[in-house]
């Protein structure tokens, strides 16, 4: 806190105090030590001992303390001491204590209320601070979001939940070209990106068609022609603003930034301007991000030298290793090798509970997003409890003259109306406490540590909500498991308890070790036809694991010649054809 702010506070607070004789404050309770301010008014002099121990309490406890007004020898009225904590955003960072002379007791809570308001503003002074410190570097935090993230996904999805929170964007999306267009990788409201979604197609085709111009592409534009997917984007999302940054390495652009924003905050040319700049230099990050977990490719091949044979010594010599070829061969052929099926993976949560709305309602307040990880207890959203509390008001009241009644009724000696009178009373009782139980179900709370998977309640703010309707899904951090889609050719031969190996395309060098613990015995639809889901329970370090991680799966079924390992899914294939067309 800068010293002379908080004087300049604390000399404000106090002339605006009528009768005030001394004050202290005191910021950061924790690193200093006993009686010792930041701050006093006046300057100069020395803060009583009555004082600074009231200050101590006012800390310590976390609530307002009043010393009762009592007569000293250097004033003959009676002098008041209030101390009261110094909070921001619900923490608390020290006290003031005050001291005043002439306050009657009628106007004690007018002063308390006082120092409340310039609490506030302090309040108010310390956010500004941090504001102005969160807008120092854009680029310095953007660079520390990739730098600190382990692997290339979970460093678009750092970024693009840094430069939603940043610009005020209500998505930013990030993907990387390919031959046959662009491969969404992370999008800032989302853990999981849907694949053939209408939403994911038309994201495609926006960053395509940056990527084909080579330039920034921003919507709404003077020239529409050129842009129509990102015409066809705005028109479907009811966006008002869309731009879109290509990133580039090495002179070739390589991906594309989409951020979307329904608050025309991406039309301002100083903020286009600072975006730029921030490609320009997150580019090379980023491909080296990808280039780290691209498959080893062999980068050099050894010429093979051939040495002329002639003659006949040359035809033995070529004898004796087409026989040792063959020989190699039979033996490979022939000897036994352990047997895997392999299918695509995911990662999914043991347990994902879903958050649903209560009754029915507004949402207030939201508190985390999809991909933020919350801690057991954590309140993520809240619903409006207005009307509650106001029918808890109303029945409260009612409950009241109900009483009135019934003791008016006791007294008159009418026992069939105060009969009626009491069972009336116990039925507002009643009523009373379900309103009760309905406002402690306002506060959505996370009912374990984990990560939320779905759900973004803060672009909602104020909208209805049905009973039962479900408002966000949360999965734990401590327990996977994963699903393998294996082909109906393949299931036959999976049993439970057989073990495996699990590559991720977000950690490639990596093997985790799992277990068959379920085969559903009906086929799924997943990416191939007929594919049946297999669940495996991991093994080994599993920290770093997030839901929603693809990968492949090898599971171990015995072991079978090498020949057959080979041949099966031919021999196979030809034996079903021809029961097929033979008649």
């Amino acid at each position: 806190m800068n010293q002379q702010l908080l004087q300049s506070w604390l000399t404000l607070q106090c002339q605006a105090m009528p009768g005030a004789r001394s004050a202290c404050a005191r910021i950061g309770s924790e690193q200093a030590g006993p009686r010792q301010f930041n701050a006093s008014w006046p300057g100069g002099e020395t803060i009583g001992n009555e004082l600074t121990e009231l200050l101590e309490m006012a800390d310590r406890s976390g609530g307002p303390v009043t010393c009762a007004p009592v007569e000293t020898a250097q004033s003959a009225s009676p002098v008041l001491r209030i101390a009261h904590p110094i909070n921001n955003k619900g923490k608390r960072l020290g006290a003031i204590a005050v001291e005043l002379t002439q306050v009657p007791r009628d106007q004690q809570a007018a002063v308390v209320r006082l120092i409340e308001w310039g609490n506030t503003w302090l309040d108010l002074l310390f956010r500004q601070d941090t504001e102005s410190a969160e807008r120092a570097d854009p680029l310095a935090e953007a660079i520390a979001s990739i730098l600190q993230s382990d692997s290339l996904q979970q460093a678009g999805m750092s970024l693009t939940g840094f430069l939603a929170r940043r610009y005020g964007c209500e998505r930013v999306s990030l993907g990387f070209g390919k031959n046959t267009g662009v491969r969404l990788l992370a999008m800032s409201d989302s853990v999981l990106v849907p694949p053939r979604s209408e939403l994911s197609r038309q994201l495609s085709g926006a960053m395509a068609e940056a990527l084909t111009c080579n330039r920034p592409l921003h919507w709404p534009a003077q020239e529409q022609l050129g842009i129509s997917a990102h015409v066809a984007l705005a028109e479907a999302e009811k966006d008002s603003a869309i731009l879109t940054l290509i990133l580039e390495h090495a002179g070739a652009a390589f991906a594309a930034l989409t951020l979307e924003s329904q608050n025309e905050a991406l039309t301002d040319a100083e903020t286009q301007k600072q975006l730029t700049e921030l490609a320009r230099h997150l580019g090379p990050l980023l491909a080296l991000k990808q280039a780290a977990e691209m498959p080893l490719r062999s980068i050099q091949r050894g010429a093979a030298g051939r040495a002329a044979v002639s003659g006949h010594a040359g035809k033995r010599i070529k004898a004796v290793v087409a026989g040792g070829l063959l020989a190699s061969g039979l033996y490979f052929m022939s000897a036994d090798a352990p047997h895997r099926i392999s299918g695509p993976a995911q990662i999914e949560g043991e347990m994902q509970r879903a958050l649903i709305a209560p009754f029915d309602g507004y949402i207030a307040n939201a508190h985390a997003r999809a991909g933020e990880t919350v801690q057991a207890g954590f309140i993520i959203a809240e619903l409006d409890d207005r009307e509650l509390k106001l029918e808890q008001r109303q029945l409260s009241g009612d409950k009241i003259e109900l009483e009135k009644q019934y003791r008016k009724a006791l007294a008159g000696l009418d026992h069939a109306e105060a009969r009626i009178l009491k069972a009336q009373i116990a039925q507002a009782e009643a009523r009373i406490d379900l309103l009760g139980q309905k406002l402690g179900r306002t506060q959505l709370r996370a009912p374990f540590s984990g990560v939320i998977v779905s759900g973004d309640l803060s672009r909602s703010l104020g909208k209805p909500v049905k009973r039962g309707e479900v408002l966000m899904e949360i999965a734990p951090l401590s327990s996977y498991r994963v699903a393998i889609e294996i082909e109906d050719r393949d299931i036959s031969a999976i049993e439970a308890d057989q073990r495996g190996t699990l590559i991720l395309a977000a950690r490639p060098g990596e093997a985790l070790n799992l277990q068959v613990i379920n085969i559903t015995r009906m086929p799924t639809s997943g990416t191939g036809a007929g594919s049946f889901r297999v669940e495996a329970r991991l093994s080994g370090a599993i920290e770093r694991l997030r839901p929603g991680m693809r990968g492949v799966a090898k599971l171990e079924t015995g072991a079978r010649s090498r020949f057959w390992i080979w041949t099966h899914e031919i021999s196979d294939w030809l034996s079903y054809r021809l029961w097929a067309w033979l008649p």
